[in-house]
């Protein structure tokens, strides 16, 4: 499950676009989901049912540990790529305009930033308290795979990978839980 959750993570630091990075978390999730459904069938088909009862709590939490740790590898992922090749960017604010979800409905609001001299376009961020003329320190990410991040670039990479070794452990030990749980029973 964590080679599964690192391949998603790298996945979708490897998808240009947001929209097909969301297609491949909602896919591999639908996918996982679908992996442990089949194991709770089968053990209700081989009649294990007080093991079935167990494994359907186990899979849940297991399911949740997968799903962070899919996220804390994709954010070790982005902060470890903008420690590397992220700058620092003086930006002005040139206009905050509404953000709206995919339903139409308002979100918050969004501040569009240019570099200094107002001709770059360097992306969006979340408004907040911005206002048109503002500027802010932001980081960019040259090649581009990265949206514009609010702040200087990420200091310490490191402790983004740790909390997703952590989630790891705590995943193998779900797994572990539940492989020892289905041995009582048999």
């Amino acid at each position: 499950m964590s080679a599964g959750a690192f391949g998603i993570a790298y996945g979708v630091a490897s998808t240009p676009s947001w929209w097909s990075s969301l297609l491949v978390v909602m896919g591999s999730m639908i996918a996982v989901g679908c992996l442990l459904g089949l194991v709770g069938l089968l053990l209700a088909v081989l009649g294990m049912d007080e093991l079935n009862r167990d494994f359907g709590k186990l899979d849940i939490v297991a399911a949740v540990c997968f799903v962070l740790t899919t996220w804390a590898f994709c954010s070790a992922l982005h902060n470890q790529a903008l420690h590397d090749h992220g700058r620092a960017v003086r930006a002005v604010v040139v206009s905050v305009h509404p953000a709206r979800d995919g339903t139409g409905m308002e979100v918050g609001e969004m501040a569009a930033l240019s570099d200094s001299s107002g001709r770059r376009h360097l992306g969006q961020i979340s408004a907040g308290r911005l206002t048109a003329g503002d500027k802010v320190t932001v980081t960019v990410d040259p090649s581009g795979k990265y949206d514009v991040q609010r702040g200087r670039p990420p200091q310490n990479p490191e402790d983004s990978w740790e909390l997703a070794i952590a989630l790891t452990v705590l995943q193998a030990l779900l797994c572990a839980a539940i492989g020892f749980s289905s041995a009582r029973y048999r």
